[in-house]
């Protein structure tokens, strides 16, 4: 089945063809942290909210200590209405230990520039 979506002025895009390939990359290679989030951003883009919702719990499962997996949830599942598990998702991320603690503001830039 192919989607085609117009918003905000632009044209139509078939998001089927855009996002089968990364569909393909985030089934075959389930742990590869780049597809997967490239492929939950663009399908929430294009308000296919269910499968951004998916590639995020598949990005929770492989790697978890991941905050801003949790908070993607967390504004996810509060788009769709789901607002008892996006409160969950939310304090998750809120709970979890900063990664760049005690680091400089020059690590802290170096070690996102990584990434």
């Amino acid at each position: 089945m192919a989607w085609t979506v117009a918003a905000f002025g632009q044209s139509a895009f078939d998001f089927t063809k855009s996002t089968d390939p990364l569909f393909a990359s985030v089934l075959t290679q389930p742990a590869n942290l780049s597809n997967t989030i490239q492929y939950a951003v663009t399908a929430a883009s294009h308000g296919d909210i269910e499968s951004a919702i998916s590639a995020y719990e598949q990005l929770r499962f492989y790697n978890p200590k991941l905050v801003a997996t949790r908070f993607q949830l967390g504004v996810l599942y509060y788009q769709l209405g789901s607002y008892a598990q996006a409160r969950g998702y939310l304090q998750a991320a809120l709970a979890m230990p900063d990664p760049y603690a005690g680091a400089s503001p020059e690590d802290r830039g170096s070690a996102r520039n990584r990434r």
